[in-house]
């Protein structure tokens, strides 16, 4: 029961994570001049923190 409900709780914590992730690239998208801004704001997307 104990790690059913860790496993719930990393689950929360990985979709906050991608969903606050994806939403300041689709920010930092939207405010970009120039293609290196662009490139900034979908690095951002692909930097692995979960383990």
């Amino acid at each position: 029961m104990k790690s059913n409900k860790k496993n719930q709780a990393q689950l929360i914590s990985y979709k906050f994570e991608i969903e606050n992730r994806l939403d300041n690239m689709e920010y930092a998208l939207r405010t970009a001049k120039t293609v290196g801004d662009a490139k900034d704001a979908l690095s951002g997307l692909f930097k692995r923190k979960f383990h």
